[in-house]
């Protein structure tokens, strides 16, 4: 249905634009007359019978609609496959672990997942409609963000319209939906690239997790940070829940120069299965809705 709606919007944009160089009295008797053949119903299903009033049969069109349809869908698996590269990529530096100290699962989880969900609640505001006074420069500034805008200002200079770039457009509603669509392609190919470059370090080298920071955090608080987040999965899953001990035994300082025995690098390794769970849960699962 979508991809109807964007070949059928991009086919009547265009031709509108065509149709505008017809005398103003003609195309208004020609509307009036066909406006009043149309049954009552809401306003897309007017607009797209009166297209098909008007619109060219079926058999003539190849039209450039569809192929922008087509190149959505190329735009689509580009962007996964973009999404991917760079989630093996920054999974692989945030995953990597030199045998000094634990990879630090507040920063990791933080960088590769709290940043997107950031930014997803950014596009979320990016969709909101601009009629607060200054809004407009702010949801402009998200969107210059968003990686589906790429697509969509390379698939506006294909077609020779302003179906994502134009907020002022008749199609800006439609296409800031449709710019949602591509920023979650890309999303979805991050995180999955994120949980391979994690499942293949733990598969193949000897991680260890711990948690640090600067900031006074105490070991109750951690606790309960990752029990909030273990909860979609505890049920369920329990060998992904923290327990008090986990947390408290995996807190390091890098001035502690002692190295760390195999029985406590062993421990340290529980925390694999926590980190790929919040992972996919909080991060891959709320762009697959």
């Amino acid at each position: 249905m979508t991809d109807t709606l964007l070949a059928r919007s991009v086919d009547i944009l265009r031709w509108l634009d065509a149709d505008s160089d017809t005398g103003f009295d003609a195309r208004l008797a020609r509307d009036r007359d066909i406006g009043a053949s149309l049954p009552a119903g809401d306003e897309l299903t007017r607009v797209l019978g009166w297209w098909e009033k008007i619109g060219p049969a079926a058999d003539e069109s190849a039209s450039a609609g569809a192929r922008v349809v087509a190149l959505a869908r190329v735009a689509s698996v580009a962007l996964l496959g973009l999404g991917l590269l760079l989630g093996v990529g920054l999974g692989s530096v945030a995953f990597a672990y030199d045998g000094s100290h634990p990879v630090n699962v507040l920063a990791l989880l933080g960088v590769l997942v709290g940043v997107p969900l950031l930014l997803l609640l950014a596009t979320f505001v990016y969709l909101l409609p601009g009629r607060i006074p200054g809004f407009g420069a702010v949801r402009d500034s998200v969107a210059t963000l968003n990686p589906g805008r790429w697509a969509g200002a390379w698939l506006d200079r294909y077609a020779g319209m302003k179906l994502f770039a134009g907020f002022s457009s008749a199609g800006s509603t439609f296409g800031r939906w449709q710019l949602l669509v591509f920023s979650q392609w890309f999303a979805v190919g991050y995180f999955v690239g994120v949980a391979l470059a994690g499942l293949v370090l733990v598969a193949v080298s000897d991680l260890a997790f711990g948690w640090s920071s600067t900031l006074e955090l105490e070991t109750a608080s951690v606790y309960r940070l990752f029990s909030f987040l273990s909860l979609p999965w505890q049920s369920w899953l329990p060998g992904a829940v923290p327990d008090l001990e986990l947390v408290a035994g995996s807190r390091y300082f890098r001035l502690e120069t002692e190295p760390v025995s195999v029985a406590e690098a062993a421990a340290l390794g529980a925390w694999w299965p926590i980190v790929l769970m919040t992972i996919l849960v909080w991060g891959l699962a709320p762009r697959l809705g």
